[in-house]
């Protein structure tokens, strides 16, 4: 072969399916015939010289038979006895780039089963080399421990409390991969899997997590627990779930259709639930079609609150006045005007408010006495029935006034205390027009005080509450319905927003009736909970996703 030709044709060399190249290849000019199958060079010589013979001609002549591709007939051409003049040097066949990455992956196959082996053989370092990291805290707690014991015995290795397959041995785990559905040898179906369908894991799940239930009841499909609680992620509380896992389903029209139409076949006890802590829900009408408007996130097409959009009303039938309490004629409390603050107090935890209750909001500026001439006296509060023993035992209240008083001699209270009804007499000739004046006028005239700043007395039950009648017949009042909670589809906390003042998002300056609900708008909450805003604006911000059954 002539090294020099540069009209050489290298391509035709060109095996990629074969395990051994000539060694001359990096040189650029590999012989035709290339390495044999085990690697041994077959080079020869430059071509076959072909024995030509004319007629009458007993020796005939040699011709060169090189081809044309590699250099043409050479001009030195054949020896006397056939041979060609030019011989091809040995080389030292090397393996393919296909052979070497072959024997990569041969050698990488064995040290990995090798390696499988050891750390399989081990107890200790099975378990290690297996996790793919740290659990939360919550996970690796004492009182997990002693449950997971519980379920599946003390000597379990840590992993069985959620992965069934670590309960056998390495033969086991093998029958485990290869009936796992789907299986790693049906590749398609593998890759098409919907990984928010339950698996073997979530049994597990809900064998210690009882509680909760998946969601609401018109929901087309149970969501897996891994889908949204992703484990093994280090220490420290589970990470909250993502958007996109709410708008898996929240933002696919034809899941919000099917969980519609499935909603209008269950009964509406289904979908009440109760929120833990809560005394009291607002239960709003469930929408026809429920709560399966397609949403992608709060600042785009989340719907504005039920309670406006359907314009609902506080069944409370307490009467009540936000805007009378701000006016300029309520008397001042502790030397200054009322405010929010004045009746709305945070609890222990900051998250909500206190309920608003009569002793302690109310009473410093509704006193209950009915007798001006005796302020002190004061109508028991919240029992109809106990302001009517009341006032058809006068005699004993005004006795025990005159103690309280100072009065030892049971003589003097007894004249005290008829002094006392004979005054009364004079404003209610009868006990019947007594009680008829406590229970059932509401002069409002009177209720707010005066000028001078001194409080109002008592001026009738139905100044603040709705009448009605019992069972016998008797007058009484209908107790008031407090929420605590008013929105039973999401959580607030006030404590993040104490900075805000109350008016900023509740119009109660404004507000003069008790039907009236004063939740913020949705436009409200986008002011800062938005990208816009810089505010956490993600759908569990504001929202759970498992419920507890039960009515509230």
């Amino acid at each position: 072969m002539d090294r020099g030709n540069s009209n050489q044709d290298n391509k035709n060399y060109a095996r990629p399916n074969q395990k051994w190249e000539c060694g001359w290849t990096c040189d650029g000019w590999a012989c035709r015939v290339g390495p044999s199958a085990k690697g041994e060079c077959r080079a020869t010589f430059e071509c076959r010289p072909m024995l030509e013979r004319k007629a009458g001609e007993e020796k005939g002549r040699w011709r060169c038979t090189r081809p044309a591709e590699h250099g043409g007939t050479c001009e030195i051409g054949p020896s006397p006895d056939g041979k060609c003049c030019k011989p091809i040097p040995k080389c030292q066949p090397k393996r393919s780039l296909r052979a070497k990455r072959a024997l990569l992956c041969l050698l990488m196959v064995t040290f990995s089963f090798g390696l499988l082996l050891v750390l399989g053989g081990s107890s200790k370092l099975r378990w290690k080399f297996l996790s793919p990291g740290k659990l939360s805290t919550a996970h690796q707690s004492e009182a997990f421990r002693l449950m997971e014991a519980e379920h599946f015995g003390a000597d379990n290795n840590g992993c069985a409390g959620c992965h069934g397959a670590a309960r056998s041995d390495n033969p086991g785990w093998l029958e485990h991969a290869l009936n796992a559905s789907p299986s790693p040898l049906n590749i398609k179906k593998a890759v098409l899997f919907d990984h928010r369908s339950l698996t073997k894991v979530d049994a597990s799940c809900a064998t210690c997590h009882s509680g909760h239930t998946f969601h609401q009841p018109n929901l087309t499909h149970d969501y897996s627990c891994a889908a949204c609680h992703i484990e093994h992620r280090g220490s420290g509380r589970l990470s909250p779930p993502l958007d996109l896992h709410c708008v898996a389903c929240h933002g696919d029209k034809q899941d919000m259709l099917a969980a519609a139409e499935l909603g209008k076949k269950l009964s509406p006890e289904k979908f009440q639930f109760h929120q833990e802590g809560v005394l009291a829900s607002f239960i709003p009408p469930r929408p026809e079609e429920g709560f399966t408007q397609v949403i992608h996130a709060f600042h785009k097409d989340h719907p504005e609150f039920q309670v406006h959009r359907d314009q609902l009303k506080d069944p409370n039938p307490l009467r009540f006045n936000h805007a009378v309490h701000f006016g300029p004629g309520i008397p001042k409390l502790d030397g200054r005007n009322l405010d929010c603050s004045s009746c709305h107090k945070p609890d222990a935890s900051g998250a909500r408010f206190a309920p608003v209750k009569f002793e302690a909001n109310c009473r410093s500026c509704h006193s209950l006495q009915f007798d001006p001439a005796n302020p002190t006296l004061q109508l028991p509060h919240g029992d109809t029935d106990a302001v009517r023993a009341f006032l058809r035992s006068l005699p004993l209240q005004y006795a025990n006034l005159a103690a309280r008083q100072g009065m030892t001699r049971k003589e003097d209270q007894d004249r005290f205390s008829q002094e006392q009804q004979k005054a009364l007499k004079k404003l209610f000739p009868t006990g019947e027009e007594l009680e008829r004046s406590v229970l059932m006028t509401g002069d409002r005239d009177q209720a707010g005080g005066d000028a001078t700043g001194q409080r109002g007395y008592f001026v009738g039950c139905i100044y603040c509450h709705t009448p009605g009648v019992t069972a016998a017949g008797l007058p009484t009042m209908q107790k008031p319905v407090i929420p605590d909670r008013w929105m039973t589809h999401a959580k607030f906390n006030h404590q993040p927003h104490s900075f805000v003042a109350c008016t900023e998002c509740h119009s109660a300056k404004t507000s003069r009736s008790t039907a009236d609900i004063l939740l913020p708008k949705k436009d409200n909450c986008i002011s800062c909970h938005s990208p816009k805003g810089g505010v956490p604006n993600s759908c569990v911000t504001c929202h759970g996703y498992h419920n507890t059954p039960g009515k509230p």
